[in-house]
C-alpha cells in the first residue's frame, strides 16, 4: 500500500501544473444531457513508460527501472456512457483499455542506457473515473474539457530480464509477473466533435511473492471517437 500511495503521489504531482493551467483558462457552465451510448477511441499516443521492480512491498524506491524514450503507441480504449449527477457538472464513467509494451533501456543514475536487458508484455485496466466537465459549446459533444481521477482493477502480464541498478547491486533478475491488482488514472481531456486530445498519468502495481512490480504511464494522446452504436 505504501508503494501504491507513492505512485499515486507521482501521478498527481506529475500533471498538477497542467490541471491548474486548465482550471485557469476554463469556465464552468451547466452540463447538458449526454447521449447514453458507449464509445470506442482509436488513435496514437506519445508515451513515456516506466516498469519498476521493488525488492520488498515496503520499499519506497525501486531496485531497478526499465524505461523508454518518448515513443508512439497505438490507442484502443472503450468508454462506457457518462453518468451525470443531476444537472451538475460532476459525473463518472468506466473505461476499459489494453496496452502492449516493450522496454529495452534502463534508468541508471538518472540516465537512460541500454544494458542488454528487456521486458515486454501488456496490461489492461477497468477503471471508474470520477470527473468534472466544462462545457464550451451548447452541445457537449461539440466541445468540452473534462478532468478526472479513477481507481480500479488492472492486470499485467510481463516477462524479461532487468539489472537492479538503482540499489547498486547490479543483480540481473528474471521478470515473470502476471496477476490482478489496483490501477490508478488521472486524466485531462479536450474533446472537439469526434476528436480527443488526452493527457494521462497512471498505472498499476502488482504485489507478488513479497516483491512489487509497477507500470507507470504518462502520455499525450490523439484519438478519434467512434460511437459503438454506429458499429452494430
Amino acid at each position: 500500500m505504501t508503494i501504491f500511495l507513492n505512485n499515486l503521489w507521482k501521478v498527481v504531482t506529475g500533471i498538477g501544473n497542467i490541471l491548474l493551467c486548465t482550471l485557469c483558462i476554463s469556465y464552468p457552465v451547466l452540463a447538458r444531457d449526454q447521449p447514453d451510448y458507449s464509445n470506442l477511441f482509436l488513435g496514437f499516443s506519445a508515451k513515456s513508460l516506466d516498469y519498476d521492480y521493488y525488492r520488498s512491498v515496503d520499499d519506497m524506491k525501486p531496485a531497478g527501472t526499465m524505461t523508454s524514450d518518448v515513443s508512439l503507441f497505438p490507442v484502443f480504449r472503450v468508454q462506457l456512457p457518462y453518468q451525470m449527477t443531476g444537472k451538475s457538472q460532476w459525473g463518472w464513467y468506466t473505461e476499459l483499455e489494453a496496452k502492449p509494451f516493450q522496454l529495452s533501456k534502463q534508468l541508471v543514475a538518472d540516465q537512460i542506457v541500454a544494458l542488454d536487458t528487456e521486458v515486454s508484455g501488456w496490461y489492461w485496466h477497468i477503471t471508474p473515473i470520477g470527473f468534472y466537465r466544462w462545457q464550451l459549446s451548447k452541445n457537449t459533444e461539440v466541445f468540452h474539457i473534462l478532468q478526472g481521477i479513477g481507481l480500479g482493477l488492472g492486470y499485467q502480464d510481463v516477462s524479461g530480464t532487468m539489472m537492479l541498478t538503482e540499489d547498486l547491486s547490479n543483480e540481473v533478475v528474471h521478470i515473470d509477473s502476471r496477476g490482478l491488482d489496483l490501477s490508478v488514472s488521472v486524466i485531462t481531456e479536450f474533446q472537439y466533435q469526434f476528436w480527443l486530445v488526452r493527457i494521462y498519468a497512471g498505472g498499476l502495481i502488482l504485489d507478488q511473492q513479497g516483491t512489487n512490480n509497477s507500470v507507470f504511464d504518462m502520455s499525450l494522446e490523439l484519438a478519434y471517437r467512434i460511437p459503438l452504436e454506429d458499429l452494430f
